[in-house]
Formats: structure tokens, sequence, C-alpha cells
């Protein structure tokens, strides 16, 4: 955040970027290597991988000159700022959907494709569209749309693709579709809430916000899956697409309440449509 100005949205987008190509080879990796290994030497192979690459990432870690010195302390006055609060909320409600999609996509596919490689395949490219949303999220937000249209625009690809093709996707290709789009719009999410933070209080005091929203991320993370979870276990379990209706549902209406907080947000700032924000 403190390296970039003119196209701090793609950078962080790049980064974020990173995170979701690794999930996509990872997920691959870690459902072949099961076929061929223990289960303690696929957890001591994984600890190896993560010496390996997050000790010397690391050592290259570096902060920019003029920042070494300014690096702000949470800012926990901004709750008395209504626009903070807005955002405070409506993302954190946004997040209890984003991990759904990739609890049940596996056996979401192996209940359509009868296939339990294809299962694994269908989470690859999950991750692989969620990498893709997140970095061209950052362009959007940067060059095109600016940060709070693209966060819109990124709720509602999680939130109508949860509502109106997740819960009818009897194929392969329909549910593919679902797939691509829902892993465009979590992804974007992720790497949109900083740059929305940086346009809306400034890129100086991001790093005294970000952290306070990233926590009241938690709550969302911890209970979104096991809710929807829930939900399907109310179904009886049973093996077919309608079991994981409500499932769909709720992911789906979780990222439309976090879509109307973002819109109430927007509208704060401008109520024309075609105005970059």
């Amino acid at each position: 955040m403190q390296w970039f100005e003119k196209h701090r949205g793609l950078a962080v987008g790049i980064v974020f970027g990173g995170g979701s190509l690794g999930s996509a080879i990872m997920s691959i990796a870690t459902n072949m290597m099961v076929k061929q290994l223990p289960l303690e030497w696929i957890f001591r192979v994984l600890a190896f991988l993560l010496w390996g690459v997050c000790t010397p990432a690391a050592c290259l870690i570096r902060q920019p000159s003029h920042a070494k010195n300014s690096v702000p302390r949470p800012q926990w006055y901004r709750f008395r700022e209504k626009e903070f609060l807005i955002l405070f909320v409506g993302t954190g409600l946004a997040c209890f959907p984003l991990f759904v999609p990739p609890y049940f996509i596996p056996i979401f596919a192996r209940s359509v494709t009868h296939s339990q490689h294809i299962a694994v395949i269908m989470l690859a490219i999950w991750n692989v569209a969620s990498t893709m949303g997140r970095v061209l999220a950052g362009y959007l937000s940067d060059s095109v749309l600016g940060p709070i249209n693209s966060l819109i625009l990124s709720l509602i690809l999680a939130g109508l693709s949860a509502l109106v093709i997740w819960p009818f996707s009897s194929t392969t290709g329909v549910l593919s579709v679902f797939i691509v789009l829902n892993g465009f719009g979590c992804g974007a999410f992720f790497s949109l809430v900083p740059s929305t933070i940086g346009a809306m209080f400034g890129g100086k005091n991001t790093l005294g916000i970000l952290p306070i929203i990233w926590a009241g991320w938690f709550v969302g993370f911890f209970f979104g899956s096991p809710i929807a979870s829930g939900i399907y276990s109310l179904s009886g379990k049973a093996d077919n697409i309608e079991a994981y209706r409500p499932a769909a549902y709720y992911a789906g209406a979780m990222s439309i309440v976090g879509l109307l907080f973002t819109i109430v947000l927007r509208s704060m700032y401008s109520t024309h449509l075609l105005v970059k924000v």
C-alpha cells in the first residue's frame, strides 16, 4: 500500500492474486499426494513447502524509506464516522459467504459429475477465476470504475451467481459458469477493500484502518461456512442439487446484504451512475 500511488489497486490485486493462484495449484497437488503418500507425510511436505516459500519471502520484504517512521496506529476513532461504520458492517457481512463456494464446490461437483478428479479441477478453476478477478478488479479500480463501483460489481457477481446459477447447476457446463463468475466476484472483493479505504480516507490512513476492517471480518470467516454447512445438514445430506439450494441461497443473500451497504456508501459520495467513485 505504501509502495504504489497511481496503480495501487492493480498492485494489491496482483499480491492478493498470488494467494488464490497458490490455492489453485495446491488443491491439485494435495489431491495427488493423497493418492501416493501417507497422511503424516502430506503434512510434512506442506510444512517444508511453507518453510521453503515463506522464509525467503519474509527476508525479501522491504518497507519504503519514506515510510519507515510513519506506520500509523489503529484509528479506533473512526467508529464515530458514519462512512466507516457502513464500510465496516457491510464488508463484514459480505465476508460470510466468501468461503462457502470453495467449501462446497468439491462435494457439489462430485454429486453432479460423479467424479472426484473433476471435483478437484472445479475447485482449482474457482481459485484461478479468483486470481483473475483480483487482478482485473485492481485495474478497474485504478483506471475505469473506481474502487467503490468495482466493489459493487464484485458483490453483484458473487451474489447473483449464488442465487441464480448455483441452485440450478445440474450439468458441468452450468456449474462451470457459476464457478467462474463467483470466483471473479469473491476474489475481487479481497483486493478492492484496501483500495476503497485508500480512496475514502486517504492513502496515508489506510494502514491505520485496514487492520480494524480485517479484524471485523473474523466473524464472517469463522461462522460463514459452518452456518452454510448447518443449513445443508438440515436437508439430510441428500446427494442431489436440491439439497444444496438452501446453502446457496444463504450465500447469495449475504452477498446481496453486503451489496446494499456498499450502494448506500456510494450514494454518500455521488448519486450519478456514470461517475467514477
